[in-house]
């Protein structure tokens, strides 16, 4: 059971991450300024995100996707931190641990 609830956590992760890459985004802005310098975030792959999971490293996903397409969503990563809005994000963020590694979806 516990390997089937792994294939399914990878399955669906692959899935989210095929559909976000095809999706457009155009006017949405995912850098960062930090001293007036633009910050892009790093863009990583299911291979990474596996391997951080399999070394045991703390790995936190956090669903940004609306209130709509939330609740209309299937399927869901378990244990993921849902977002709905920046002030919200804005309060995660400062209680996220400092040692975890931050996975930020939608769809």
């Amino acid at each position: 059971m516990k390997a089937y609830a792994y294939n399914f956590v990878v399955l669906f992760i692959a899935a989210i991450s095929l559909m976000a890459c095809a999706a457009p985004h155009a006017g949405h802005d995912h850098s960062s300024q930090m001293n007036g310098t633009t910050i892009e975030p790093e863009r990583i792959g299911i291979t990474q995100v596996l391997e951080k999971l399999e070394r045991g490293d703390k790995v936190v996903f956090i669903d940004s996707r609306n209130s709509v397409d939330w609740g209309l969503a299937e399927t869901k990563i378990p244990g993921a931190i849902r977002v709905g809005n920046d002030d919200q994000l804005a309060s995660l963020v400062k209680t996220l641990p400092k040692d975890s590694y931050v996975v930020p979806y939608c769809t």
